[in-house]
């Protein structure tokens, strides 16, 4: 049984890899972003504009 866990665990950390955000940081790398600087965008201008779309809901 935690053969299986870990194969369906690992599929899908594969699966995901395979995703938009990868795919993305995958061509900024590539276009010579730095991490930090890839850092910046999709992390903190997604939780700034989260925090924005997001406040007053709970």
């Amino acid at each position: 049984m935690t053969i299986i866990r870990y194969q369906i665990n690992s599929l899908r950390f594969a699966v995901k890899k395979l995703g938009f955000y990868y795919t993305v940081v995958d061509a900024m790398l590539k276009a010579g972003f730095t991490k930090e600087e890839i850092g910046k965008i999709g992390g903190g201008n997604f939780c700034r504009i989260f925090d924005v779309v997001t406040k007053g809901h709970n």
